[in-house]
């Protein structure tokens, strides 16, 4: 890659993300540096005998909803190899459904959609478990799918984060036969389940504790976005 002076460049794979950030104002500073970096990308693969495609590059402008009423201009005005970049409103990337408004609404669809099929499957074949069989079921089946990437998505409204407590309580119910009447919190308590919410917080968490206590093996990008107070004074 050549170097790049206004935007970062984060490479997985064959797949390539590009992102630049700015106050919301200087939406038409962002545009043009970001085409300059492209433009030198686009020139960088054609002298390496490469090609960029142009129809699979999406360009998604993330403002969030409060600072979208504010921003003199939404549509990124961009293009490579002469051809006009699409605008989209959500990608997914690396799994995780991000949209301009930051809300995960579409994420956790996806989420709820999944693990909802899971929980049907088990309560068909649940007949022919044992109950370790089933928690297992659960463990590496439908509980991966709720936590993937919950460090970004826990900030979406309590009514999204809601709707995957829900299936886990649904779980709960098929993996113990239990009533329609018997309260979740207890079918929770006897598989040894946090309920969805501290699931979410111990994530955080050890997010945050590996940052303090392993600071030398920790990922730069996590470095750099959870910087500590003694940093600053330090500086």
């Amino acid at each position: 890659m050549p170097t790049l002076y206004f935007v970062q460049s984060c490479i997985y794979a064959d797949d390539t993300t590009l992102s630049i950030s700015a106050v919301v104002l200087d939406l038409p500073a962002i545009q043009q540096r970001l085409q300059e970096d492209i433009n030198k990308i686009t020139d960088w693969t054609s002298d390496n005998k490469m090609e960029l495609n142009a129809s699979k590059t999406k360009s998604l402008l993330v403002t969030g909803k409060r600072l979208e009423k504010k921003a003199p201009d939404t549509n990124l005005k961009s293009s490579c190899n002469g051809s006009e970049i699409e605008q989209i409103t959500s990608k997914k990337l690396l799994g995780a459904k991000l949209g301009n408004h930051l809300s995960f609404t579409e994420h956790i669809d996806d989420i709820c959609t999944k693990v909802s099929q899971r929980i049907a499957v088990l309560k068909k074949i649940k007949r022919n478990l044992p109950l370790a069989e089933r928690k297992l079921y659960f463990n590496t089946l439908i509980k991966p799918i709720m936590l993937y990437g919950s460090c970004v998505w826990c900030t979406a409204s309590e009514e999204n984060v809601n709707r995957v407590s829900k299936l886990q309580k649904r779980a709960a119910r098929v993996i113990l036969d239990a009533d329609i009447g018997e309260r979740s919190e207890m079918l929770l308590r006897r598989l040894d389940w946090l309920p969805l919410k501290e699931e979410l917080n111990l994530k955080r968490t050890s997010l945050i504790i590996r940052r303090i206590k392993d600071e030398n093996n920790c990922p730069s990008y996590i470095t750099e976005l959870l910087t500590r107070t003694s940093d600053h004074h330090h500086q």
